[in-house]
């Protein structure tokens, strides 16, 4: 099953509310809700690429829509595709 990791989800589920827990959290962290979240989305997909996972199976494997929606996330978070970091970890 999926977990919902919207932040009015889980402030609802820690007994706050949305903005009292991007407060909190941000406060605590450092950072923001959103910014954790997808730092440790893209740091779970270096790990599953760096372990031979095909981009496709680490997409599905994190929620992404699509290959191309994850290969967008990736580019915009690495600057470069998630399939030349592949290539740059395990060689052609």
């Amino acid at each position: 099953p999926r977990i919902d990791l919207r932040a009015y989800v889980v402030a609802r589920e820690v007994g706050l509310s949305p903005s009292r827990f991007v407060h909190a959290f941000a406060t605590a962290a450092g950072a923001g809700f959103g910014v954790v979240l997808r730092r440790a989305v893209m740091a779970r997909a270096r790990e599953l690429l760096g372990d031979g996972r095909s981009v496709q199976d680490t997409a599905t494997a994190l929620g992404f829509a699509s290959a191309a929606a994850f290969s967008v996330a990736f580019r915009r978070a690495h600057r470069c595709p998630p399939a030349t970091f592949k290539r740059s970890l395990l060689g052609p």
